[in-house]
């Protein structure tokens, strides 16, 4: 297969500026208008409008100094007073609670809002990395919200922030009722050269059609993006169909000695993986292929995991792993064409649709010093017996240790990684909700054996 350094893309490359964002003000509460306390009230003499006439000096009975009807005047107006001063302190007793019940209604609405906007219980996740022109190292991580939303979150090692942007917010041309809940999350960068790369977004529509976006140009990690700039180019959704409750999983091109173009990968109906691509070699600008040969049968629903390999003098490969029927792990290793093949691996008895994530290291290459290896996990989702390492090292793959650095991802079983050996899984945060927790792999692929297990914890995943 001819190697096509920058991809054959057929579009413009060409980057529009962000425009930028309003910013939140924050309310001062020296701000609000005072409330008057009490004290100031002064007494009328009902009288008072009535006395532009002289009035004749009458002798009466007198009480306290005051004629008899003064006196029965000013006590009533005192009384009523009083009365008038009970009630506004009163009321200003309750109006704090009436306030209070109104906050509770007002947090109840804002506490379903919240809920749309806190991480989807079952959300699946997706990662994706580069190197930037300025040598710094970008983390991206997709997942999706209670409201069935699907947003980014990025991290740039010179900016060092989780910088969060809505993808699919209902705000675009893209409903919310194009996604699925729950549905599987594809992420990759194209790199076009040095300074310009494309990324692209696959997810599942509730009718099993599949979807994308694509972000033109080079994406910013150090600014929230608007979800106007993410567009459909390619309408996949009358092409491609996946079984109900796939997983997904896809690839760009990496470097200039990795396999060409972009590549989804899916789980169809009939139960076999597929693949599709971009490709300026077909009349109709796709590829695509379904792994029927000589392939164990996989899994209903079963998870995939897709790496690649570089090859300066041999053949760049695609990599995939998933899990068969029999619940032993698989590996697919594909050319980006035509030629695959597939051989089972030494970890078996996987469980019910057990996560799988797995990154490369080194290149498909004889007398290099960066020598071939993989690195992959899995965990079930239905059993607490720890996140399982499968290893290739030295031509030969070995069912290695658990990670206990990973212990945390066991409970939900939903993890992700990316090609620069970092891992992300959804983990319990306070209160049993959910967040994004990332590790990094802290070993040498070709040092310690014993150290393949070691990660790093770095933190929690910034989201909404």
């Amino acid at each position: 297969m001819a190697r096509h350094p920058q991809g054959g893309y057929d579009y413009s490359t060409l980057e529009v500026h962000d425009q930028g964002l309003p910013e939140p003000v924050n309310v001062n509460a020296n701000c609000y208008p005072e409330t008057t306390h009490g004290g100031t009230y002064k007494v009328v003499n009902a009288d008072d409008s009535y006395t532009t006439q002289a009035v004749p000096v009458v002798t009466e009975p007198r009480i306290c100094g005051l004629r008899k009807k003064t006196f029965w005047i000013v006590l009533g107006a005192g009384v009523l007073i009083i009365v008038a001063v009970v009630v506004g302190v009163v009321a200003g007793v309750l109006a704090p609670k009436s306030g209070s019940d109104g906050s509770d209604e007002s947090e109840d609405s804002t506490e379903a809002t919240t809920s749309n906007t806190t991480l989807y219980n079952n959300t699946r996740l997706a990662s994706a990395n580069f190197t930037d022109e300025q040598g710094n190292s970008n983390y991206l991580v997709v997942y999706q919200l209670a409201s069935r939303a699907v947003y980014l979150s990025a991290w740039n090692s010179s900016h060092r922030e989780w910088i969060v942007s809505p993808i699919i917010d209902g705000t675009t041309d893209v409903s919310l009722d194009d996604v699925q809940a729950g549905t599987g999350l594809g992420l990759d960068v194209y790199w076009h050269g040095g300074s310009a790369r494309d990324v692209h977004l696959y997810w599942q529509a509730p009718n099993g059609a599949l979807r994308t976006v694509l972000y033109r140009g080079n994406l910013t990690t150090d600014r929230p993006v608007e979800p106007a700039r993410w567009e459909d180019p390619y309408s996949i959704q009358n092409r491609y169909t996946a079984a109900a409750g796939s997983a997904l999983a896809s690839y760009g091109l990496q470097c200039y000695y990795c396999t060409p173009w972009t590549y989804f990968f899916w789980q169809g109906s009939e139960g076999a993986i597929h693949g599709a691509w971009r490709t300026i070699e077909s009349s109709d600008g796709w590829g695509d292929i379904t792994f029927t040969q000589n392939v164990n049968r996989p899994v209903a629903n079963s998870s995939l995991a897709v790496t690649n390999v570089p090859s300066i003098n041999g053949t760049a490969t695609i990599d995939i792993f998933y899990q068969s029927q029999s619940g032993v792990l698989t590996h697919i290793i594909f050319d980006g064409d035509e030629g695959y093949s597939a051989v089972s691996l030494p970890r078996g008895n996987l469980g019910t649709q057990a996560s799988i994530v797995a990154f490369a290291t080194g290149y498909n290459d004889t007398d290099t010093p960066f020598p071939l290896g993989f690195q992959v996990l899995t965990v079930g989702r239905d059993s607490d017996t720890g996140v399982h390492l499968t290893y290739y090292k030295d031509g030969s793959w070995t069912a290695g240790d658990d990670v206990a650095a990973l212990s945390d991802c066991v409970a939900r079983a939903t993890l992700a990684a990316n090609s620069d050996r970092r891992i992300y899984c959804v983990v319990d945060g306070d209160g049993g909700v959910p967040e994004i927790v990332e590790w990094s792999w802290a070993a040498d692929p070709i040092g310690n054996l014993a150290e393949f297990v070691n990660y790093d914890r770095v933190g929690v995943v910034g989201t909404l």
